[in-house]
């Protein structure tokens, strides 16, 4: 479906900064024109939308790379400046999508993007100009841990005496796996 030649596609953002003084998200739905999806007018603010590419390397990439995506927003109506100075944009929730000209749902079309307004440098103006730099929703999970071994875990955290450790066969050395989320079976 996407990518399909002579078929044009309007890129749809939904943004949903936090409002400070109740606490609840505030939608905000930006288009590269205005558009009407979903039962929504889509305001038709987006003048640029990052770079969609995929990359194939020839070795094994270790680490993961999260990448950002930026839209920027024309604002020389100064319309979205008291929604820059009234809500909290850092951190807040945001979606891109690339649906078909004319369709009625998001459905119809595809997320190419899904994250978090940047914590810091996440909003920047300049002139007429708003852009919205977003962070991949996983980068939260992006966290620098202390790689430790059992042996090292039961030595140096719970405390236990090298001597004492019964570590199972063919453990020793090995890390020490972290699991987020639900594990348990339901």
């Amino acid at each position: 479906m996407f990518g399909e030649p002579n078929i044009a596609y309007d890129v749809l953002a939904l943004i949903k900064p936090i409002d400070p003084r109740t606490g609840d998200e505030i939608e905000f739905r930006f288009a590269d024109r205005y558009a009407a999806c979903d039962g929504y007018a889509w305001d038709g603010r987006i003048t640029d939308a990052g770079d969609i590419s995929e990359q194939v390397e020839g070795e094994l990439r270790l680490t993961p790379v999260f990448s950002n995506f930026t839209i920027t927003l024309n604002n020389s109506d100064n319309e979205l400046t008291a929604s820059l100075l009234e809500h909290v944009w850092s951190g807040a929730e945001a979606s891109v999508y690339a649906v078909p000209r004319g369709a009625s749902s998001l459905g119809e079309g595809l997320k190419i993007y899904g994250g978090y307004i940047a914590g810091r440098g996440g909003v920047d103006t300049d002139g007429g100009d708003v852009r919205l730099i977003m962070e991949d929703a996983l980068k939260k999970y992006d966290v620098d841990l202390p790689r430790r071994t059992f042996k090292e875990y039961a030595t140096d955290v719970l405390g236990y005496p090298e001597e004492l450790l019964d570590i199972q066969g063919g453990k020793a050395g090995e890390y020490v796996p972290i699991v987020f989320g639900d594990w348990q079976d339901q």
